[in-house]
C-alpha cells in the first residue's frame, strides 16, 4: 500500500509565452503537447531559443481596458523547460497543423487590420525548422 500526498501546496505553473509584447518577438521550441482548454487549443513546448518573453502568472489582477486581468512577471527559463502557449485564433490555426515532436519557430508580426471585419487581428509567422 502506498498513500498519495499531492503537491502539498507546492504545484509550480508552467511558465508562459508572451510573444504579443513586442513586435518582431520570436519563439523556438519543440511542440510535446496540444490540449483542450476553455479558451481552445494551447501548447505544451520545449523551449529551445527565442526573444519572446516567457512569464509566470501571479495571484494579483489589474484592470487593463476595463477588464481584469492577471498580472505576470519574468521568469527565467533554461533551454528544454517546458513552456505553455495559449495562441489567439490565427496563430491556433497554423499551430494545427504541426506535429508532436517538431521544432517550431514563431515570429510575432503584429496587429493587422481586417479588411472584411474592420477588426485588429495578432499576425504570426510560423515555421517547422526541423
Amino acid at each position: 500500500m502506498r498513500e498519495l500526498n499531492g503537491s502539498n501546496g507546492s504545484f509550480k505553473p508552467t511558465p508562459t509565452v508572451k510573444l504579443t509584447e513586442k513586435v518582431g518577438s520570436t519563439f523556438k521550441g519543440k511542440l510535446l503537447e496540444s490540449k483542450d482548454t476553455k479558451y481552445g487549443k494551447a501548447y505544451i513546448f520545449a523551449i529551445l531559443d527565442g526573444t519572446a518573453a516567457i512569464k509566470i502568472a501571479t495571484d494579483k489582477v489589474e484592470m487593463v481596458e476595463g477588464e481584469e486581468r492577471r498580472v505576470y512577471v519574468d521568469v527565467d527559463v533554461k533551454v528544454g523547460d517546458k513552456v505553455f502557449l495559449s495562441p489567439g485564433t490565427q496563430l491556433r490555426s497554423k499551430l494545427a497543423e504541426a506535429k508532436i515532436g517538431e521544432t517550431i519557430e514563431i515570429t510575432y508580426l503584429g496587429k493587422k487590420l481586417n479588411q472584411e471585419t474592420g477588426r485588429k487581428f495578432g499576425d504570426y509567422k510560423a515555421i517547422v525548422v526541423e
